[in-house]
């Protein structure tokens, strides 16, 4: 209730000023958040992927700054830290969504603490939550023909769908095969590369997969032999369009 909440905050600050009398202050500095999330990001961003690296650019602008941005790192306290994720739960829809913008915010303060701008205690107000559960529908083999079926009436887009499906490979994954990663013989698909989109570039492959592999290193996938005849129609209907393979 609203008093138990009062009541808790009321700890955390207590809490503080132990810490705070105990020496655990953090050095005086006149840096906000806001610049020092910046030089994070900015030296962050070349250690993930362009997609990973955007998902964490959006979090930091639409959720961080306009929250904390304008607070003075010495200032950070844990109360202002477990505000923000009181608000993120009313404001931001999915766990995994509100846990991605709490990571990058964890991430971060790490790197504050080692810096000694930030109280080590700050970042433990930082509480994970558990993804919602989904429900997953198995289809019988009947469906599962019958939706291939339909889907394979769309080409290109059907046979990726059917590909993703069957092997379970993300869609990327699957836009980004080369004709070279298809052993029929083997009944294997090599996966090395993804398509992934960024805000500057648009849509482009990347010669690495969000499991980290890449074309020297692929995943290898195993086929299905019912999968052949489709390979081999949608080499034929590549061919006949002149489309490049």
């Amino acid at each position: 209730s609203r008093s138990r909440k009062s009541h808790r905050q009321a700890v955390e600050v207590f809490r503080e000023l132990l810490a705070m009398k105990r020496g655990d202050e953090p050095a005086p500095t006149k840096e906000v958040v806001s610049q020092a999330i910046a030089a994070w990001f900015e030296a962050k961003r070349s250690e993930v992927s362009a997609g990973t690296a955007e998902r964490y650019g959006i979090a930091i602008r639409t959720r961080i700054l306009p929250a904390l941005g304008h607070r003075r790192l010495c200032d950070l306290q844990y109360v202002h830290i477990e505000r923000f994720q009181s608000e993120l739960r009313t404001s931001l829809q999915g766990a995994r969504s509100r846990n991605l913008v709490r990571a990058v915010l964890a991430s971060w303060l790490r790197r504050e603490e080692d810096r000694g701008t930030v109280s080590p205690r700050v970042r433990k107000a930082i509480k994970r939550e558990r993804p919602e559960e989904r429900d997953y529908v198995v289809l019988s083999g009947k469906q599962a023909r019958a939706l291939a079926a339909e889907l394979m009436k769309d080409r290109p887009l059907g046979f990726a769908l059917v590909l993703a499906l069957v092997t379970g490979m993300r869609i990327g994954e699957v836009l980004a095969l080369h004709w070279s990663d298809v052993s029929v013989r083997r009944l294997e698909l090599r996966v090395g590369r993804t398509v992934i989109h960024t805000t500057k570039d648009g849509l482009r492959i990347q010669d690495r997969t969000k499991e980290g592999h890449t074309p020297q290193r692929p995943k290898r996938v195993p086929l299905i032999p019912e999968l052949v005849p489709l390979f081999d129609a949608q080499r034929q209907l590549q061919v006949t369009s002149g489309t490049r393979t």
